[in-house]
């Protein structure tokens, strides 16, 4: 198993009124390539986690849909 983290130095971004983080990754786990996109927001009460990941491959195309999801997260 190896992993790298694709994401350098993570900044603390603004969206819907909450600062949270990304990070992008990407390694193997057996024959398996894959990559991982972690969002951590910070919430008034609770801190929030989306983690998305697809073939390594398949990068390119599902990126646009993680981030979608990525960015549309809000707090109730």
């Amino acid at each position: 198993e190896d992993f790298e983290i694709v994401s350098e130095k993570p900044e603390i971004l603004d969206r819907n009124g909450m600062q949270f983080v990304e990070i992008e990754m990407q390694g193997s786990v057996g024959d398996l390539s894959v990559f991982y996109k972690l969002a951590v927001y910070e919430g008034e009460n609770a801190f929030y986690q989306i983690l998305a990941w697809c073939n390594l491959e398949d990068k390119d195309q599902f990126l646009p849909d993680m981030n979608r999801s990525i960015q549309s997260f809000k707090e109730k």
